[in-house]
């Protein structure tokens, strides 16, 4: 997802879904997505990770690291409002949909780097919002591809974004697993 797509999906507020959710509840749920992602890939073949869907939509490799770059940018997000609360961050440079698809090979690589990465990064994370005082409130200042106005992002509707995005991926590879009889 795109910069532009989180500052369109975290204009205050957020939404029910998420100010429904306790923090442990909305904690619990982060810290299980990793599981979910390697749950929803288990049995899978190398082969396997090379269907889409349907003919022009990504491939379930594809989906794999979009959710895992996607959350390393997220992740990285959040330590910046843990460390700098009320900083600016500029995402225009990460085009997850065209460019940095295609130049970070999303097509070819193989998942398990991504999958311990993502991993690692959730229990990091998950510390950190366990240790810092008032980890939940901070925020920064999100500014998007070729956008002059910036969104302000707390702590809480990142990892909130987080959590839904992987979720809808999920789903995705879900479908494709589905339709394909994998």
């Amino acid at each position: 997802m795109t910069a532009q797509a989180i500052s369109r999906t975290h204009q205050q507020p957020t939404g029910d879904a998420e100010l429904e959710l306790t923090r442990q509840e909305l904690l619990v749920q982060y810290i299980m997505a990793p599981d979910q992602l390697e749950a929803a890939l288990a049995g899978l073949t190398e082969p396997d990770l090379d269907v889409a869907h349907t003919i022009g939509k990504w491939t379930i490799r594809e989906i794999v690291h979009h959710i895992v770059d996607m959350d390393d940018i997220s992740s990285m997000i959040v330590k910046a409002a843990l460390s700098h609360s009320g900083c600016t961050v500029d995402l225009g440079w990460y085009d997850s949909n065209t460019v940095c698809a295609a130049a970070l090979d999303y097509a070819s690589r193989p998942i398990a780097p991504d999958l311990a990465l993502m991993r690692a990064k959730h229990q990091h994370i998950e510390q950190l919002l366990r240790e810092l005082p008032q980890a939940w409130e901070r925020f920064v200042m999100l500014k998007r591809a070729g956008a002059s106005e910036v969104t302000k992002l707390t702590v809480r509707q990142l990892i909130y974004h987080q959590t839904d995005h992987t979720r809808h991926h999920l789903e995705q590879i879900r479908v494709t697993r589905q339709e394909h009889g994998l």
